[in-house]
């Protein structure tokens, strides 16, 4: 796990709010996804977790991992993974029990994160990035704002 997070830059999280006392229902369904994912694309890790607190009604959570944007784009579409007959099932079973989804992409972002050393040790050049010297260049003239300046030099 510390080396599949240590590697990855980017995270795809899709909220589930599902119906109550549909939890069930909706494990069976993502065992099914599982299974279609395993078969066409079983280098793809895949998290569930389940809320317990703090949200409104009944949440899950499945977030897949990637070392690149375009690695969300090399996994097969649904449809594809679980075949036809299969994917209708899924939308059937989908539009009973869960009431709405939301996807958010994020980005690790290495110079405010506090990793773990096992998630360092994966990707240390990520996780540890080096200070940038500031190139030596001329010296920036200063600017007055000819607002601030007074027109003592003025007469009338």
């Amino acid at each position: 796990m510390a080396k599949m997070l240590g590697e990855s830059r980017w995270l795809r999280t899709t909220a589930i709010r599902i119906k109550p006392g549909q939890g069930p229902a909706l494990e069976a369904l993502l065992k099914d996804v599982k299974a279609a994912r395993e078969k066409s694309s079983p280098d793809v890790t895949t998290l569930v977790s389940q809320g317990e607190a703090g949200q409104e009604g009944p949440m899950f959570y499945v977030t897949t991992l990637e070392k690149s944007m375009a690695g969300f784009d090399s996994i097969p579409p649904l449809r594809k993974a679980m075949g036809d007959e299969a994917y209708e099932r899924y939308l059937k079973t989908a539009s009973e029990i869960v009431v709405n989804t939301e996807t958010v992409i994020s980005h690790f972002m290495p110079e405010i994160s506090n990793p773990p050393g096992d998630v360092i040790a994966a990707a240390p050049d990520y996780w540890t990035p080096k200070e940038v010297a500031a190139k030596a260049g001329s010296p920036k003239k200063s600017v007055v704002n000819t607002s601030q300046t007074s027109n003592m030099d003025t007469k009338k």
